[in-house]
């Protein structure tokens, strides 16, 4: 055999592992998507494996061939999320931002939970408290060290001091409400009403960095 000849078969040879992995990131693509439909609309705790692999049409060979059960089809869901989503928080302005300076960045931010109401949906729908899944506290913790890296009123939070836990718990309570907020922005298709959720948000954001930003007024 010449070596012209040999080069189509060493190309398809060479082509088949991608093949191959292409078509695994389609199916398992699928199967959460389905997933993840299933969680909003029954439930997290209800949802079945077999009610994803029906909605999916996967056969229960394939279903477990990619997944061992719904926490992990889960947890790829929320690393998929969480990916996306620390892009848009490294965007997030430093230091002490000005209100328009926020307000700016949260559009940004609401833009991204339009595009991704599903998920968002879904991760907000946990809310806190006993049963939740350990996926839905690393999103928490993720997304409060990235908004630490970025605003000094986060990292106080997770640093030892006599504002800590106040720092925490505001902290906690303001990017619950901003993810609220942007979640209806994107209900309401971005209308008069969602407009004002994300100005209530902006509000609440810049009281937060301002009060437990960088020399915060003692109290």
């Amino acid at each position: 055999m010449t070596p012209t000849a040999a080069r189509p078969v060493l190309a398809g040879a060479q082509s088949a592992p991608k093949l191959r992995a292409a078509r695994r990131a389609f199916t398992r693509g699928h199967i959460c998507a389905a997933a993840r439909q299933l969680f909003v609309e029954v439930g997290y705790a209800a949802t079945t494996m077999d009610q994803i692999g029906k909605l999916a049409g996967a056969p229960r060979s394939t279903l477990y061939t990619h997944f061992h059960d719904k926490e992990e089809i889960l947890d790829t869901i929320a690393d998929d999320y969480v990916a996306k989503l620390e892009e848009i928080l490294a965007l997030a302005p430093t230091g002490q931002p000005s209100r328009p300076e926020l307000a700016t960045w949260i559009a940004v931010l609401a833009r991204f939970i339009s595009d991704e109401r599903m998920s968002t949906i879904l991760f907000n729908g946990f809310g806190v408290g006993v049963g939740v899944p350990q996926t839905i506290h690393r999103i928490g913790e993720k997304v409060m060290l990235a908004l630490a890296a970025r605003l000094p009123a986060f990292g106080l939070g997770l640093r030892e001091g006599p504002r800590q836990l106040a720092a925490k718990a505001y902290a906690q309570v303001v990017v619950r409400e901003l993810s609220l907020c942007c979640q209806s922005y994107a209900m309401l298709d971005g209308d008069s009403l969602g407009q004002t959720y994300l100005e209530v948000a902006t509000d609440l954001f810049h009281r937060f960095v301002a009060d437990f930003g960088e020399n915060p007024p003692l109290r």
